[in-house]
């Protein structure tokens, strides 16, 4: 019916088709992508990675702070560890 209106009117050569209204979306959605991406890029990047590498020195500071405070851990045997644990208490039957 919408057809037959259109062709009437002599409109139907200038009505827009899918392809084209999905061209455009295309268009629009990659190049608000690729300017969204060069922002992040330019000014958020930096300051992500300058996050990152700080936790990981901090981590790294930390594990070694752990590993001098107990040296003796490294070298103990896994059967000095399980002697070295109180026991559990006893049931009383």
């Amino acid at each position: 019916m919408l057809l037959s209106l259109l062709l009437q009117h002599g409109e139907a050569a200038d009505a827009p088709t899918p392809s084209t209204s999905i061209t455009g979306v295309i268009f629009w959605t990659v190049l608000i992508f690729v300017i969204l991406m060069g922002l992040l890029w330019r000014f958020a990047w930096p300051s992500i990675l300058k996050s990152v590498e700080e936790r990981e020195r901090r981590i790294q500071k930390q594990l070694e702070d752990a590993e001098k405070a107990t040296p003796w851990r490294s070298n103990c045997s896994r059967s000095t560890r399980r002697r070295s644990r109180v026991p559990a208490p006893r049931r009383r039957t």
